[in-house]
C-alpha cells in the first residue's frame, strides 16, 4: 500500500526500444524511480509534452545539459535531491534508456515505475 498522496505511473519500454510510451503525471511531481530486476544498463533521460502529448520535447535544464539521471537494475531512485521545481509543471512524460543522442534498446523490454506525490507547499 502506498502512503497518502504517492502514486506510480508505470513507463512501459517495449523489448527491442529505447523509448517508453506515455505516462500522465498531471498535477504530480516526479520524486523517484523504480528500477526493474531486468534493466540493461543505461542512463535515463526523458521526453515530455507541453500540449498533452501531441509534441514531445528532450527535457533539458536552465543550463542546455540534458537531464540525465544514472540507473542500475533493481534499484530505487528518490529524485528529492534535484529542485523539485525541476518537475513542476511536467504533466506527460516519456522515459528514454540512454541519451537523445545515444538510446540504448532494453532488449527484455522494461517497466520503470515513477513514483509521484502532490506538491506540498
Amino acid at each position: 500500500m502506498l502512503s497518502v498522496g504517492i502514486t506510480l505511473c508505470p513507463a512501459t519500454i517495449a523489448a527491442g526500444a529505447a523509448l517508453s510510451g506515455p505516462c500522465a503525471l498531471g498535477a504530480l511531481t516526479l520524486v523517484g524511480i523504480s528500477m526493474p530486476a531486468t534493466w540493461t544498463a543505461a542512463p535515463l533521460t526523458f521526453q515530455v509534452s507541453p500540449d498533452g502529448g501531441t509534441t514531445w520535447q528532450e527535457l533539458y535544464d536552465g543550463a542546455g545539459n540534458e537531464i540525465t539521471v544514472t540507473a542500475a537494475a533493481g534499484q530505487f531512485i528518490i529524485l528529492l535531491a534535484d529542485p523539485s521545481y525541476l518537475w513542476r509543471g511536467v504533466n506527460m512524460v516519456q522515459v528514454r534508456s540512454g541519451t537523445a543522442a545515444a538510446p540504448v534498446n532494453q532488449p527484455a523490454g522494461a517497466m520503470v515505475n515513477l513514483v509521484t506525490r502532490s506538491e506540498m507547499l
